[in-house]
């Protein structure tokens, strides 16, 4: 895919996620064999969480407790918002990443 348009792409149901990156592959002939070699990921995107929400600290103890996993998780990693994906799972929410709707 040459673009990072969202709506261009067919997402699993069950994918909470999108990440966009680029990658350059490049084939050099050595000794007369072609061996191919890939770079690692450059120009990455933040991540797009599918339908997700936003919660900070004070609403994950809220919603999860104060003994909470996720919000002991979140205070030891100083992570200020982590993101309750649909699968209802946990990510870190970082500056760059966004909640978009499908």
């Amino acid at each position: 895919m040459k673009n990072r348009e969202l709506g261009e792409l067919d997402i699993p149901q069950n994918c909470f996620a999108v990440q966009f990156f680029d990658l350059v592959t490049a084939k050099f002939d050595v000794d007369g064999q072609i061996i191919e070699t890939t770079s690692k990921r450059f120009n990455e995107s933040g991540r797009f969480y599918i339908n997700a929400t936003v919660m900070n600290q004070e609403e994950v103890a809220k919603e999860h407790g104060e003994n909470s996993t996720i919000l002991g998780n979140m205070q030891s990693n100083r992570w200020d918002e982590v993101v309750k994906c649909v699968t209802g799972n946990f990510q870190p929410f970082e500056k760059e990443d966004s909640i978009v709707t499908a």
